[in-house]
Parts: C-alpha cells; structure tokens; sequence
C-alpha cells in the first residue's frame, strides 16, 4: 500500500510540473521587430523547429488590418495591395490568392491564434532571422520606398502673361524645378545571393514536407482500403497507380454484381417461402445463400476499390497541384 501511495504522489508531481517546463522552455523566446520588442500575451512556442507567435501582434506591429472569420475559422490580414488568409488547421497559407505550403499549421492557443512566424512575415517581404544562442527572432520591415510625384505648374491666367521683354533686355530663361531623387543603395551581389540561397532551402524543406505529408496519407488510404500494405515512403508511387486506373470498370462490376445479387436473392425468397423438407430443396436454399454471400462480398469490394481510386486521385490532384507552386516559387528566384 505504501509503494502504491509513493508511486502516485510521483505521477501526480510529473503531470502537475511538465506543463510548466514546456511553457517554460518557449517562454524566453524574444521577438524584436526592427529594434523594438514585440509584446504577446501569450508567449511563442517552437513546435517541429519551427516558431509560432501570436498573429494579431506581430501584424498589427508592421501595420496590418486583421480580421477574424469565427464560421470558416478563418484569419485575413490586409496592408497596402498584400492580402493574406489562413485558416485554423490548415498547411496552406494563401498571399493575394497563391498558395504557400506551411511546415506547421495555424493553431489556436488560449484563444490566440499561433501561426509560423516566417513564413507570416516573409508575406509581408520582411526579413526573418532567428539565432539560436539569445532565442530572439528578428524580423527586419522596411516601408516600400514612393518617390514624389512632379507635376508641371498650372498656367496663369491670360491677363497675369507677362509682355515681351524689351529689345534691350535679355529673355528670362525659367528654369523647371529640380526634383532630388532619394538615394537608393545598391544591394550587395553576396548579400542577395545568400538571401536567395535561403528562400531556395525553405522551399526545398517545404517540398520535403509535402512529400512526407502526402506518402503517410495515400498510405494510410490504400493501407485501410485494399488487401495490401503499403509503407509510408511508397503512398505517392502506388497512389497514382490507383488513380490512374479509373472507377467505369468497378461501377460495371459494382452494377453486375447487384444485378445478380437481386436475381439471386429473390429465388432464395422463393424457396424458403416454399420449402417442403426435402433434401434437394434444402441443398439449393443452401446453394443460394452461398451465392447470395459471394455476390455482396464482391460489391463490398468494388465499393472499397472505388473509394480508393476516387480518395487516390483526390490527393494526387492536391499533392501536384501543391509541389508546381513550390516549383514556380523555386523556378522563379534568380
């Protein structure tokens, strides 16, 4: 009795201070958003190496209008001509209607919205950096530069038109204003390479993401549906072997095999409404239940071969789909 008593006190202290050194181990991540600190009432986590803070701090810190869709669970930020939406549990954050994969989902955390820092503030064009000895994430925002606009002076009225000089006197030349542009520094060549060379590993690790999300899935689809076992790395290889075969083969099956499963089961009604004892009698009402069996075992079947065709080529669809953004993201960094 006393070791059970000792063994439950110990379980008891192990899940009442577990959530306070997770909690504490993501509390003293330090966000700084162009030298100034950003403040969160719910302090960022790290989940899968990625970090997450809260959404409507950090967006309305670089000036971002955010909205909160409570039906579709869904989270709008507008600035400028840049308009992004995210929905609550899902991979895909969409920039002015394109799509980007994301490592980690947007989840809600004491009724505040976490979502991937960088790839939140990489929609907006700002830089990210995270350094690993301080844990501080610092996000560089710089206002897009607008040059004044020159408009030419509106001309006076024609009773204030001065007269020709006189001959003796030399034309007044006027001058148009001169307009100074501002300075633009020239961005470093190894500066941009490296920036470059980062955003192409992101989306490398982005399309790693994607292969490992959608091989667990078509697995887990083909494994469930089929009598074969699929592994994890091979769900996309065999998935698109199903997708591609079609389903107007199994509905010819499916629609057969009916046909003589009503065939067949209104004789067995006929016989057993009928039966007389006899021994041949009994061995067709035999024969027919038989039947009956082999016939629903061959719809049920077909009904599952079909369901994983149409699911095969439901998520082939998304996972190419998917993989050509990435790509285009890809092909288009110089």
């Amino acid at each position: 009795m006393k070791k059970f008593i000792s063994l439950l006190v110990i379980v008891c202290m192990v899940v009442t201070f577990t959530p306070i050194v997770n909690s504490y181990a993501n509390s003293d991540i330090r966000v700084i958003l162009n030298g100034n600190p950003v403040v969160f009432d719910v302090p960022p986590i790290i989940e899968y190496g990625r970090t997450l803070v809260p959404l409507r701090a950090v967006f309305e810190a670089i000036g971002a209008n955010v909205e909160w869709n409570q039906n579709t669970r869904t989270v709008t930020a507008t600035r400028g001509d840049v308009t992004i939406s995210l929905e609550i549990g899902s991979y895909t954050l969409f920039r002015n209607g394109v799509p980007i994969f994301l490592d980690v989902p947007a989840q809600i955390v004491e009724d505040r919205t976490l979502v991937p820092l960088r790839a939140i503030a990489e929609s907006f064009d700002a830089g990210v950096q995270w350094d690993v000895e301080t844990r501080m994430v610092s996000i560089l925002f710089v206002e897009p530069l607008v040059l004044p606009a020159f408009t030419n002076p509106v001309a006076p009225p024609q009773s204030q038109v001065q007269q020709p000089p006189s001959v003796n006197q030399p034309p007044v030349v006027h001058q148009p204003p001169v307009v100074h542009q501002p300075y633009v520094p020239t961005p470093d060549p190894m500066e941009q390479f490296w920036a470059n060379e980062r955003q192409r590993q992101d989306i490398r690790e982005q399309m790693n993401e994607l292969n490992k999300f959608y091989n667990e899935q078509l697995a887990r689809v083909i494994n469930e549906n089929s009598n074969r076992w699929v592994s994890n790395s091979d769900g996309i290889f065999t998935g698109r072997i199903y997708a591609s075969r079609g389903t107007a083969d199994v509905n010819r099956r499916i629609e057969n095999a009916t046909s003589e499963l009503s065939r067949l089961t209104i004789q067995l009604m006929e016989l057993q409404r009928d039966n007389s004892g006899r021994p041949d009698v009994a061995n067709r009402i035999a024969q027919l239940s038989a039947d009956v069996n082999r016939q629903q075992q061959i719809i049920d079947d077909a009904l599952r071969e079909r369901t994983l065709i149409m699911m095969s080529q439901s998520l082939i669809q998304d996972y190419d789909r998917s993989r050509a953004d990435l790509q285009r993201q890809l092909d288009s960094i110089r």
